[in-house]
């Protein structure tokens, strides 16, 4: 099996595809980004792909899969239709 390899660059650590969003959530990649002037983490505890916004792990939204995380709600909108257009802060892969 060939595994796709990103070029990351500091610059510029959108993400240009979906495609691109999945192979770093596979790769248990973690991230921080702001939509609408809020700032939002995923991260990977215990196996699972966790989102929330700012600091609030309490009120993290857990899941199994890339496309469960693309399929959450972010002011009323699927991370799916907006997870290229969000500036990302951070990433770890």
């Amino acid at each position: 099996m060939c595994e796709k390899s990103y070029d990351i660059q500091q610059q510029n650590l959108n993400f240009q595809t979906i495609s691109e969003f999945k192979w770093c959530m596979k790769a248990h990649g973690e991230l921080e980004f702001v939509w609408n002037n809020k700032s939002y983490s995923i991260t990977h505890p215990n196996g699972k792909i966790s989102l929330c916004q700012g600091n609030h792990y309490a009120e993290a939204f857990d899941v199994e899969t890339p496309d469960e995380i693309l399929n959450c709600l972010i002011d009323g909108i699927k991370l799916r239709d907006i997870i290229t257009k969000v500036k990302v802060i951070d990433r770890t892969v």
